[in-house]
């Protein structure tokens, strides 16, 4: 291949590793650089206070956290006698009574901390729980789950919500709560529509989730390690 002579190159300097193409402000970062650490870090202080403090339905809340455990108890109650009466989709269910109540809560307490602050994130991430590379991971095509999911949906919508008493099973000496008011319209009908999210998932699969929505509290229940950030 034949050379090709160039005969405009112009040599243009590049910058040393000392050099600065704004000194000044370099040197104000500089010089400010622990300020601004700590700053960003009370900045992150202050809105983690903030923003786990933000309740956009306070009656809903409070009947949810005043009721959480007698719910959980509630329906693993309801799931025994189930079982005990071999009623489908329970024949045969193997599933303890503290499984189901750990699987319970994580379910309502997804769908409370969405009501409470607003965006699906963690409808999303708990519904998700449920699949490996978008296949279901539980047997009977979750139908006993979808039950005592739709259980849980039921007591608080219908008794726990508006105060209404519900006939207690449970034998673990968990009582209903009524204490404070009646919980609010859109905080009752948002937890309920929440549930719905998380039981359609599993029922129709992975695709069925929403479009993520974040909340507007981005620092609700933030934790964080300081000399990381």
């Amino acid at each position: 291949m034949a050379k090709k002579r160039i005969n405009n190159y112009k040599f243009t300097p590049g910058i040393p590793q000392s050099g600065n193409l704004f000194p000044n402000a370099w040197a104000q970062i500089n010089a400010n650089k622990e300020w601004l650490k700590d700053e960003s870090t009370a900045f992150i202080d202050f809105k983690i206070v903030e923003d786990t403090a933000a309740n956009l339905y306070p009656n809903t809340s409070l009947r949810y956290l005043n009721n959480r455990e007698y719910v959980k108890a509630e329906v693993a109650a309801w799931v025994a006698v189930q079982v005990a009466g071999n009623i489908s989709p329970f024949a045969g269910y193997t599933k303890t009574a503290t499984e189901i109540k750990t699987d319970v809560e994580a379910v309502i307490q997804a769908a409370y901390l969405d009501t409470r602050y607003g965006g699906n994130e963690n409808i999303i991430k708990q519904s998700s729980t449920y699949y490996i590379d978008g296949v279901l991971q539980l047997a009977q095509a979750g139908e006993p789950e979808i039950a005592y999911m739709e259980k849980a949906r039921q007591i608080f919508d219908l008794y726990i919500f508006p105060g209404l008493p519900y006939s207690t099973i449970n034998t673990d000496g968990i009582s209903q709560s009524t204490a404070g008011s009646s919980a609010e319209a859109n905080g009752r009908t948002g937890f309920k529509s929440n549930l719905d999210v998380i039981i359609n998932v599993v029922d129709n699969g992975i695709l069925q989730q929403p479009a993520l929505v974040s909340s507007a509290y981005v620092f609700a229940n933030f934790s964080y390690v300081y000399i990381y950030c």
